[in-house]
């Protein structure tokens, strides 16, 4: 039977040494894996927030646009006061509160996306790759940009060909 040599004391420490890089390479693994899936959320709901804001942009269009037509024929019955001219006044005045109720809910919803983006600040770098896919920028020119990996750019730009259909 062979007997085996005693462990110098380097042998000892690069053993020890190895152990730990061993260790923090898999905290740090789990550390990135924690923060890509925050990212993945914070993405969801800044996609969320835009098409809200979007929706409301629209929803305050068309009001404006009926606002306007109700105006023009304001215009054109003043001569003639009638109940119907007053009922039509009280109709835009409430569609000037929708309005405005519509324009504070949009600036709440605009707040509420400045404090997610400040928030995380690697969510900046994501805003700013969201921002460039909008722009119909390339997949190289995004990884370049914002130091993105392909798969993560590629991710982005599907959900952004979806949010256009």
């Amino acid at each position: 039977m062979e007997t085996l040599e005693p462990i110098s004391m380097t042998t000892m420490v690069s053993l020890i040494v190895a152990v730990i890089a061993l260790s923090i390479a898999i905290i740090a693994i789990q550390a990135s894996s924690k923060t890509n899936k925050r990212l993945n959320i914070t993405l969801e709901l800044l996609n969320s927030l835009h098409k809200i804001i979007e929706t409301n942009k629209a929803n305050i269009a068309e009001l404006e646009n009926k606002l306007s037509v109700e105006l023009q024929e304001a215009d054109h019955v003043t001569k003639n006061t009638s109940q119907s001219d007053i009922a039509k006044e009280q109709d835009i005045i409430q569609i000037s509160q929708s309005i405005a109720d519509l324009q504070v809910q949009i600036d709440k919803l605009s707040a509420q996306y400045q404090e997610l983006v400040e928030q995380e600040p690697t969510a900046k770098i994501y805003t700013k790759a969201q921002s460039l896919v909008r722009s119909g920028a390339s997949v190289a020119e995004v990884m370049e940009a914002c130091d993105l990996p392909r798969a993560e750019v590629e991710v982005m730009m599907g959900i952004q060909e979806k949010a256009r259909k």
